[in-house]
């Protein structure tokens, strides 16, 4: 699926999201390049076209990192094909499947002693692209060394340089720096058990640790950190790998604490179709509808179409009970059907977009048995496969206002399809569930 986007402005306070990079378990099944796009940075969606990349090599990849720079992905990862001393970078102008490829290999042999380079993190600090990564030894210590772009396109890199401390740690892996709103930059690392984290004036150094151990009370076993501003929140990720526990977050409005107890990661029922544990990865906030946009498309379900074998619940199944569950629906057309588990109101069955304007869907469930929806999700597309905006919410009954001043219509009276995927909890039952859907203008630009 191609798209084809024009360069919209940005409104100070837009919702732009964010992308989530990760692998999805141990072996080679898993050890591939997985997206997904999350509006909240808590809740994940449009995994059905994962995994995105899969190394030509056939060794795999872990610890992928993201950044979006002069309108292309970018991920650093742990190349998992036996060459130890180096780490790979692929690269993408869409994020679509397909559309990856190898960009470089970086080797970082000239790290004395080192044995294997892992877990390589892409870091901005202003003009300037750094790669840290962990450095293991022969007798299975980590420490890091980082490298420095070379040239805007990220294929050429500086010698490795060794990350010091005043106070350094015995073993450590998986560092990530951050840039704090005092100037400072702070350094997130692993010790195999808990994810310390040390202080420094500079990117590139010296470091002092100023917190160690159950600090912010995330406990043990965990690793992998990545950090991000929300507004004016930080977001601390890591990876709960002793149980295979998966991907957590955490909050705080000062990298200093008090962090929020450590919650899981939520993928939404549809997303992925069979057991996965989203492992050690990324995650990078979108500053523009125009790579919210590239992503989501690329990210968007179904692939080929609204047919039901692509549903995670056709018509006619049970709705699994204290399980959420889901139900789609696309207005119709010669290659798409309605799934009559819902009803929906919308005159002439189909929408045209001939000006800018605001919409907003109102859907309410009434059904015995439901005891609420918890989510809500909706996806709006144009016919050559362009999404134009997609939002959530929660609740009994949710309004949804699609602005519609980022994207302009080829022509006037474009058609345009939505998608309504529904989250709800209840008992188990083989009713279908009526949700009314109101499509309405309620105000032009």
């Amino acid at each position: 699926m191609e798209t084809d986007f024009e360069e919209a402005a940005t409104e100070e306070g837009a919702e732009t999201g964010f992308v989530f990079a990760t692998f999805v378990g141990n072996g080679s099944a898993g050890e591939t390049l997985n997206l997904f796009y999350s509006p909240d940075g808590k809740t994940l969606f449009g995994g059905d076209n994962n995994p995105v990349y899969v190394p030509a090599d056939g060794g795999g990849l872990r610890d992928p990192s993201i950044l979006y720079r002069n309108d292309r992905w970018y991920v650093a990862y742990t190349s998992m094909d036996g060459r130890n001393k180096d780490f790979a970078i692929a690269s993408s102008s869409t994020g679509h499947p397909g559309s990856w490829s190898l960009l470089t290999r970086v080797s970082v042999a000239a790290a004395p002693g080192l044995v294997k380079a892992w877990a390589p993190e892409l870091v901005v600090d202003g003009n300037d692209v750094y790669v840290f990564f962990s450095r293991i030894t022969s007798a299975n210590v980590g420490d890091m060394y980082y490298v420095k772009a070379a040239n805007a396109a990220l294929t050429a890199w500086s010698t490795p340089v060794a990350v010091t401390f005043a106070n350094e740690p015995v073993s450590y892996i998986d560092g990530v720096p951050v840039s704090g709103t005092d100037g400072r930059w702070y350094l997130f690392y692993s010790t195999g058990n808990s994810i310390d984290r040390a202080a420094s004036d500079t990117i590139t150094g010296p470091w002092r640790t100023d917190r160690s151990g159950n600090w912010a009370g995330w406990g043990s076993g965990i690793e992998g950190p990545a950090v991000l501003k929300d507004g004016d929140t930080y977001r601390m990720y890591f990876d709960r790998y002793v149980n295979n526990l998966g991907l957590h977050w955490s909050e705080a409005a000062s990298l200093n604490g008090p962090w929020s107890p450590a919650t899981k990661v939520v993928t939404a029922p549809y997303v992925l179709h069979r057991d996965q544990t989203l492992r050690h990865g990324s995650v990078y906030a979108l500053s523009s509808p125009m790579a919210r946009n590239k992503i989501i498309a690329a990210l968007s379900m179904p692939v080929t179409g609204g047919n039901h074998s692509e549903w995670q619940n056709p018509p006619g199944v049970p709705v699994p009970k204290g399980r959420p569950t889901v139900m789609s629906w696309v207005v119709p057309d010669e290659s798409e059907s309605v799934n009559p588990n819902l009803v929906a109101f919308e005159d002439g069955g189909t929408f045209t977009l001939n000006e800018y304007c605001n919409y907003a869907i109102v859907m309410t469930a009434a059904a015995v048995g439901v005891t609420g929806i918890t989510r809500s999700f909706i996806e709006m597309v144009s016919e050559d496969g362009r999404t134009i905006h997609m939002r959530q919410a929660g609740g009994a009954e949710d309004v949804f206002s699609f602005s519609m001043a980022t994207f302009k219509p080829r022509a006037a009276g474009e058609r345009v399809r939505f998608r309504i995927y529904l989250n709800w909890t209840g008992p188990q039952s083989t009713a279908a569930v009526p949700v009314r859907v109101r499509f309405t203008k309620i105000a032009r630009i």
